[in-house]
Parts: structure tokens; sequence; C-alpha cells
């Protein structure tokens, strides 16, 4: 049994250890709870901060769609900040989007599209050269390694290179030998540095010239009728052509030169209705003919007994040049159709007929009512609006057609690439360009009626032209109010069908300070 005077001295040492151990188990609760507070006021700041970027992405999102929608509708374009209420439950809660970059693609070239109207890279060759005044450092070494890049084919071009070159480097990749992805795939093309592409304060760089987006669709508007030359019997295009322009000279020129082709030799004119001038001849014939009126003959063999012939009744050439069209239009297999590959062709060709006036066979010539400038005023808008000359689209691969430069927004350094025309062709053409609401600026008429720039050289660039935009580039920043959430995104819209869509957007947040210091 304990001593009373011994537990009496153990006792207050128990007190004493058991209120330090609670004084410790409370302090560690106490560190535990600040320690879950402080965890859960992170947890809450980063979903909040989450939930806020989430809602600055989704109404940077809404601003692409904005624009879509009023790319669509023709209307114009949203300028300045656009402020959106974010969630109706708390009042307050705003947000702003902004379209701070719209870009025209199709106002530069596409690589991609000049490969497609030549496989062989000679159009893109063609045009590369031409860019070489403005980038110096675009030798011919990377010219040719560019086309090798893009072409279908594994045969190294001069001083180009293939997949012998590329497999070969310390990291080896295979050559594409396909279309560009993006402009910054050329970065894996042999001899193309950042600064050749991005361009300095002196050249433009490659970006500066060229692009990778847009495509040109081959499609038939459901309210209009389009006429294809070349895909139609001539009966058919003959009931088209005066269904959509009633003009009976404009229709009887196409069908001329449909049949006989153009033509730029001279030829002899008919003779008129009271024209006439003898001629004088033998042998075996009735009698010497001359180009330009009657005839007579004089002791032929083999036609009568020597006497004059009568002369043949009077009649308009253009009477006999239409019945010699209504005889020749008629189905015929072994007939071979001249190809329209241009509508400018129709411009610049004269068409020669051979018709018959009694027994004298004689070639008229059918000059282009479209060479008289009011007549094409009237008339050369008509035919691009409502015909074409590529083949009506009835599969999916002649839906597609290679990407065309908007020659109505082209600045003039990527005017001057244009293939085949001289420095003052160039000139005429920035000098007489439509205005954007001028509605003579709708089709490409405008270059020969307004630039006058020479219809046969204008047949040869209209493959690569257009006068509306068919890809463009926008960039669109959205914040959101009492936050420092923000979002930048860049989105490619393809305007070359019937309807707009997006082909591709890109987050470009983490850059935003970069690239757009306002959206911080």
């Amino acid at each position: 049994m304990i001593p009373r005077s011994r537990m009496q001295a153990v006792s207050p040492r128990r007190k004493a250890f058991v209120l330090l151990t609670v004084l410790v188990v409370v302090a560690f609760l106490a560190l535990a709870a600040y320690r879950y507070n402080d965890l859960m006021t992170a947890e809450y700041l980063a979903s909040a901060g989450a939930h806020r970027a989430a809602q600055s992405r989704a109404l940077a999102e809404s601003g692409i769609f904005v624009v879509l929608g009023k790319l669509a509708a023709g209307e114009s374009l949203p300028q300045g900040p656009q402020q959106v209420e974010l969630d109706p439950q708390i009042p307050g809660l705003t947000g702003s989007y902004e379209l701070v970059e719209y870009d025209e693609e199709s106002s530069r070239w596409n690589i991609n599209g000049l490969m497609d109207q030549d496989s062989s890279g000679g159009a893109l060759k063609k045009v590369l050269e031409r860019a070489q005044s403005a980038i110096p450092d675009l030798d011919s070494t990377i010219i040719s390694s560019i086309i090798d890049w893009l072409d279908q084919d594994d045969e190294v071009s001069d001083q180009g290179a293939e997949n012998q070159y590329y497999m070969a480097l310390e990291s080896p990749y295979r050559c594409k030998n396909g279309p560009l992805d993006t402009m910054d795939e050329l970065l894996l093309v042999k001899g193309v540095s950042r600064e050749l592409l991005d361009g300095n304060g002196i050249s433009p760089g490659l970006k500066g010239l060229f692009t990778a987006n847009g495509r040109n669709v081959n499609y038939d508007p459901a309210d209009a009728t389009i006429v294809h030359p070349n895909s139609i019997d001539l009966a058919t295009l003959e009931e088209q052509l005066n269904l959509n322009f009633s003009n009976e000279v404009l229709t009887q020129f196409i069908l001329a030169y449909r049949l006989y082709g153009g033509s730029s030799s001279r030829s002899v004119p008919m003779p008129g209705p009271s024209g006439g001038s003898s001629g004088s001849g033998g042998g075996s014939g009735s009698g010497g003919s001359s180009g330009s009126g009657g005839s007579s003959g004089r002791g032929g063999s083999g036609s009568g007994r020597g006497g004059a012939a009568p002369a043949p009744t009077p009649v308009d050439p253009l009477t006999l040049v239409k019945q010699q069209i209504d005889k020749d239009k008629q189905p015929n297999f072994f007939r071979r159709l001249k190809k329209v590959s241009s509508i400018f062709d129709l411009a610049a060709a004269s068409v020669s007929v051979t018709v018959q006036n009694g027994r004298q066979s004689m070639t008229v010539p059918l000059p282009s009512p479209l060479k008289d400038s009011a007549f094409a005023m009237e008339m050369l808008p008509q035919l691009f609006s409502y015909m074409s000359t590529a083949p009506e689209p009835t599969s999916a691969e002649e839906v597609e057609r290679p990407a065309r430069l908007n020659v109505n927004t082209a600045p003039a350094e990527v005017l001057a690439l244009l293939p085949d025309l001289e420095p003052s062709d160039i000139e005429l053409i920035v000098g007489s360009r439509p205005a954007a609401d001028d509605p003579s600026g709708a089709t490409l008429a405008w270059l020969y009626t307004k630039a006058q720039v020479s219809p046969s050289k204008l047949a040869k660039l209209e493959k690569y032209l257009t006068t509306r935009p068919t890809a463009v580039r926008v960039r669109v920043s959205a914040t959101v109010k009492g936050s420092k959430a923000a979002s930048l995104l860049e989105a490619t819209i393809d305007l070359g069908g019937p309807r707009p869509r997006i082909t591709g957007v890109r987050d470009l947040t983490d850059q935003a300070s970069t690239l757009l210091p306002r959206a911080n």
C-alpha cells in the first residue's frame, strides 16, 4: 500500500503531463485545420481561376463564331470590345471579346494552289523566282528544295533535296512529298531559316507573300443557272446563252468560237451587198474570183461556154455566218469542238468562218463583240457571273479546285509576282482597283474594262485569280471582368465554299504577353 504522502507528491506531476499533452494535440489540430483551410482556399482560388479561364476561352470562341456569322451574312465585323453577360444569375458578372486581328489569307499566293495548278512545280517556280527580288536570300537551291518537298515524286530536281538528304541528317525525317499544312512546315525544308520564313525589316519573308490556307470550290449556286460552255452540246449551249444573256451577237460568237476556234490570222473580207470587182482566170475552173466583189470568167474549160457567169445575189455576210453556224452546230461525231480555256479568250480572239455564197467559198472574219469597250463593260461582268470554263461539278474531284489569289486585296508586292506581266501592267491593276463597295469589283472583268490589261495576258492569268476572299485568319481576345483570366485564340475560316467554315483553331493564350500586350 502506497503511503498517502507519496501519493500527494506524484499526482501533481500527472496533471501537468496531461495538460502538456492536450496543448500539443490542440496545436497539431490547429495547424492541421490551418493547413486544410489553406489548401481549400488555394483549391477554391484554382477552381475559380480555371472557371474564369474556361469562361474567357468560351467567350473567345463565341467571338470567333460571331465573326463567322457576320462573314456568312455579309455584314460588317464587330469593332472594339464587345460586352457580354456571362451568367444571368450573377448580376455584374460580365466579360468582353474583341477582334484584334483580321488577315485575309487569300491576298497572298497559295503555295498548295500553285502546285495543284501545275503538279510539276513549273507555276510555283515562276512565282518563287519573281519573289527573289523581294527576298534576296531565296536562292535557286531553296526554290528547288521547296518544290521537291511538295511534289509527289522522289526525283531530286536541280539543287533540290529529297529523302536521301533528309534521312542523312543528325535527326532524320522523311520528305513530305505533299501539300503544306502550315507555313511553319517550310522550316523543315533544306535551306529555309526562320528569318527567311518570317522576314525582317527589309524582306517580307515567305509568310508575307505566301500562305498554305485556302481553297477554291467549284459549285453552282442554287438560285442561278451557270453556263458551262465546254460541258454541253451546242444546241443546249445556244439555249442557255440566249436565256442568260439575251444577246444574239454574243451567242453567235461563242458558238463560232466553239466550232472553229479563235484565230489571229488575217482573213479575206466578205463582199458587201453592193460591192463587186471583177477578176480573170483560166484553167479548169469556172472563172477567176476576187476576195472583195463579184466574179467573172473568161474562156475557162469545163464550166461553160466561155460566157460571163451571173453575179451572185448580194447577201449580208453575218447572215451567211449564222446560216453556216446553224448548219455546223448539228451533232457531228467526227467534229472536235474547241475548248474555251478562259473567258478572256473570248475578248481577245477573232473567229474565221468559211461560208458558201452560191458556188463561192469565202472566209468571213468575225471579231469578238467584246472588243468594243461599251459592249465589254456591259456583258463581260455577266459572262464572269453566269459562265464558267471549269467542268460542271459532278464528282468530288471536280468540286475542289486550286486556291486562287484575290486580286482585289493583294498588296502590290504580291501582285508583282504575277507571271507574264510587266511592271506597267501591275501599276495599271493597282491604280484601277475598285473600292470595296464598288460592284464592278465583283468579277475579274475590271482587269480588262478598267485596268485595260491585254486580254491575251489575262487569259493566261485567270486560273490564278479571284475577286473574293477564300480564306481569312482572325485573332480574338477575351477577358472576364474582375479577374486576370484572358484568352487569345486564332482561327482560320474557309470562305471558298457555299458557307463559311472554321478549319482550325489555335490557342495562343500563353503567347498573349508578346502577341497582344493588352491581353495580360
